[in-house]
């Protein structure tokens, strides 16, 4: 694959991109590379880049290691979309890719039994779930950091599968059918499953 397999994660992330490419789908951009534009796999990560962070921040629970694992699926992808067949949306397929790097990290580090807790230095991906309009004084503010501190510490104690749900519904907000293909289930057993671990979480949270 020449050159454009070296650091296919970190093309041109301060911004600059095709002109262009606003205008083009995923699908559009996909075809494109495959056809040797290396341009239009940079302006994919681009564009995906910030959402498969959120995403594996919030199902590993570790914004420190978010960026070693973005940059482990984004290689993958690389790799594998030569290859790829749009069966599905390209943002779900990039969603089971990001899962899947998630899942092999947290067993391969097993970080989830170790009672740590996302890095202090790193903004807390689920401060983007608060309302941007939530404003009020020192009162209000803390008031959301012990919800959000709540809510990162019962994640952190579901087992991996309603972690996943939870974060793919009610964070990301992904519709079921999206759920379903991502995670290569039924619709119904997305609905099921998501029943459960709001309850598990419900439990944490009393």
């Amino acid at each position: 694959m020449g050159t454009r397999d070296t650091h296919p994660a970190s093309h041109r992330l301060d911004g600059a991109r095709d002109p262009g490419a606003e205008d083009r789908s995923d699908d559009a951009l996909v075809r494109a590379f495959q056809r040797g534009d290396a341009r239009a796999f940079d302006d994919l990560v681009v564009r995906h880049s910030a959402r498969v962070y959120r995403l594996v921040t919030r199902v590993t629970g570790r914004a420190d290691v978010a960026d070693d694992v973005c940059q482990e699926v984004f290689v993958a992808v690389h790799r594998a979309l030569p290859r790829y067949e749009a069966r599905a949306r390209f943002t779900t397929w990039l969603t089971s890719v990001a899962l899947n790097h998630s899942r092999t990290w947290a067993r391969r580090e097993k970080r989830f039994q170790s009672g740590r807790t996302l890095a202090t230095e790193e903004r807390d991906p689920l401060e983007q779930t608060a309302d941007p309009g939530e404003g009020g004084g020192p009162d209000r503010l803390a008031e959301r950091a012990d919800r959000i501190r709540s809510l990162r510490s019962a994640l952190e104690r579901l087992d991996e599968a309603d972690r996943e749900i939870i974060v793919l519904k009610d964070l990301e907000g992904m519709e079921y059918g999206r759920i379903a293909e991502s995670l290569e289930i039924p619709r119904g057993t997305v609905k099921s499953r998501l029943h459960r671990a709001r309850c598990a979480l419900r439990t944490i949270l009393e």
